[in-house]
């Protein structure tokens, strides 16, 4: 709590989660890495479909077109990970986005995290090329959502479930079931009801930390 209030004194927003636990330092050198357990692998979906009111450089805009694109696109990645056997949970990124998240047990280090969201980023460009892509050139997607697989890499941080965003609306990035995000916006969910609607619905991420599941598993039949 006291880092909170001491935050709230400096007027910071945005709350950054890392996704590094139980490192052992050795000479100020982490020699020994796992990924936290709740937070996983990471699908980060960000839709780069602009409204036409973006100024020359800028990134896209919330637009709903883009929003209920991305949203499409995490339920198509939702089924694939269930082929896999593997259960995910989402929330708002706060701003155009969604964050996917499937709860692993910690036997992976980032590098394996970040190779698995890559493959399955992957499949889903070539199963939806014309919705989906990866590539991190800005022309090439253009008009598409963009799976960036490199949230998995160490030292990469992300914004907290509940966090504020400075951007206009004051959104807040909210855990959903995936029955809510099917009807959900952004700015349906704002630092003003947030702490309302955590009172009424409860937290939807509660369980989190039990659902660990193995994604050695999951990957075991590809590799056979």
């Amino acid at each position: 709590m006291s880092g909170l209030a001491t935050a709230a004194r400096m007027h910071y927003v945005n709350f950054m989660m890392s996704k590094m636990r139980n490192a052992k330092y050795q000479l100020g050198q982490v020699v020994k890495h796992r990924l936290f357990s709740f937070r996983g692998v990471v699908f980060d979906i960000d839709p780069y479909i602009y409204s036409g009111k973006e100024a020359p450089g800028e990134e896209p805009e919330l637009n709903t077109v883009a929003f209920e694109k991305g949203k499409e696109v995490a339920f198509w990645l939702r089924e694939l990970l269930r082929t896999m056997q593997l259960e995910a949970i989402v929330k708002t990124s706060g701003k155009t986005g969604l964050h996917v998240f499937v709860p692993i047990k910690r036997t992976l280090d980032f590098d394996a995290a970040r190779h698995v969201s890559e493959l399955v980023g992957r499949h889903l460009a070539r199963k939806h090329p014309k919705e989906v892509t990866v590539e991190w050139s800005v022309p090439k997607r253009t008009g598409k959502i963009f799976m960036d697989y490199n949230m998995n890499v160490r030292g990469k941080t992300l914004n907290s479930a509940y966090s504020p965003r400075g951007a206009p609306g004051a959104p807040v990035s909210m855990p959903l079931t995936w029955e809510e995000l099917e009807k959900a916006h952004p700015l349906d969910f704002r630092i003003t009801n947030a702490a309302e609607r955590l009172a009424a619905a409860g937290d939807r991420w509660r369980d989190a930390l039990t659902r660990k599941q193995s994604l050695e598993g999951a990957l075991a039949p590809a590799k056979a």
